[in-house]
């Protein structure tokens, strides 16, 4: 059962984590449509790049919705939660630069901006060494939930953007096609 049923919460405890759970669900969505698409209209690089990116913001939803950075992979492996934040930063950069070009055809400001937020959160985490007050929680979870909602936004404006570029390279085809048969 949902938990904020079972303790007896208000209905709108959680609700930034469930919307952030969305947002990545929606990041992952959109790059798989992505890469299909990409595969489709017989574009590789894309494809692949893609189907990463799909692949890392899945293990980042699953991250998200299951704690894995602050109870299992602790509590379990005695992995410190900065190692596995910080691995995660790792695969992140090494996506980053393997997927460049194909960044770069994209609109890359919104995936800058995301990077920006994710930073300012694993920052705070990683510096604010005090108790975790409010305002640190504000902080550190408001920057990812601001990265993880820009991510989305990336994802799935790359998405269309691609869908778009194979169709209309598709209609091109098909009429040159239909014209040199003519």
């Amino acid at each position: 059962m949902d938990a904020t049923f079972l303790g007896g919460r208000a209905w709108y405890v959680g609700m930034v984590a469930a919307l952030g759970i969305l947002a990545w669900a929606v990041s992952v969505c959109g790059c798989v449509a992505a890469s299909y698409v990409s595969k489709l209209g017989d574009r590789p690089r894309a494809a692949s790049a893609f189907r990463a990116g799909a692949m890392l913001f899945t293990l980042l939803l699953l991250d998200d919705l299951f704690l894995f950075h602050s109870g299992l992979l602790p509590n379990t492996l005695g992995l410190p939660k900065l190692i596995v934040l910080g691995a995660y930063a790792g695969l992140g950069c090494a996506w980053l630069v393997s997927a460049q070009a194909e960044i770069l055809r994209t609109r890359w400001e919104l995936l800058l901006a995301a990077s920006a937020a994710f930073a300012v959160s694993l920052g705070t985490e990683a510096l604010w060494v005090a108790a975790d007050t409010g305002i640190k929680v504000i902080v550190e979870d408001g920057a990812k939930f601001m990265g993880v909602l820009a991510l989305a936004s990336w994802s799935v404006s790359s998405a269309a953007d691609l869908i778009r570029s194979v169709v209309v390279s598709g209609r091109k085809q098909a009429k040159a096609l239909a014209e040199a048969n003519s």
